[in-house]
């Protein structure tokens, strides 16, 4: 998944929110969270692996959250996916995109007023 943000920001913590239906199983085991100035030079900012985003309930899900090491200018972002949810899609491990696209309120820092209604 890549973003092109509306303007070059400085990323302090980066925090990703699991789909809130199915308790949160569609979410990646794996990710790399990379970042760029120009869309050419990349840089990982944050990764995890082994991740279990499932809750007892849909309510329960939590948010993910990266503290970054210290702050970085973006104006693209990207989440790879290194390892798949153990959710199924016809027999083959998937994550799901609406899952990882929700996950991605990283708006919440770089656009506040993006869900003010």
């Amino acid at each position: 998944v890549l973003l092109e943000l509306e303007e070059m920001c400085t990323l302090y913590r980066i925090t990703l929110y699991p789909m809130q239906w199915d308790q949160g199983t569609g979410f990646p085991k794996g990710y790399e969270l990379w970042v760029s100035e120009d869309g050419e030079d990349w840089t990982v900012v944050a990764s995890a692996s082994g991740v279990d985003a499932s809750a007892a309930s849909d309510t329960a899900v939590t948010p993910i959250v990266h503290y970054l090491d210290e702050a970085v200018r973006a104006k693209y972002f990207a989440l790879k996916i290194t390892e798949h949810s153990s959710r199924r899609w016809d027999g083959v491990p998937h994550s799901s995109t609406a899952d990882t696209i929700a996950c991605m309120k990283v708006w919440e820092v770089l656009f506040p007023n993006y869900y003010a209604e």
